[in-house]
């Protein structure tokens, strides 16, 4: 119960935005990229760096490891 209203919170005080075409391409195009220079990002921070690129938001992170790999996405380091 707590965990359902803690989510429902979270849910009115964050946008949540789908995964359109577009930041599926940019994905597919970002996998392509790192493979070709050798570099493996994992799925959920190419989706995360797609999405903030799409929308053209900075990321603010702890880890910017692979996110650095990401070409024109802006970091905020935490």
């Amino acid at each position: 119960m707590r965990r359902r209203a803690f989510l429902d919170d979270l849910k009115a005080a964050v946008p949540v935005y789908p995964i359109t075409d577009n930041v599926a391409e940019l994905v597919g195009k970002l996998s392509g990229e790192s493979a070709a220079r050798g570099i493996t990002i994992p799925s959920d921070d190419r989706l995360i760096g797609a999405c903030a690129l799409e929308r053209g938001y900075a990321v603010a992170t702890r880890n910017e490891g692979y996110f650095r790999e990401i070409s024109g996405l802006n970091l905020i380091a935490v």
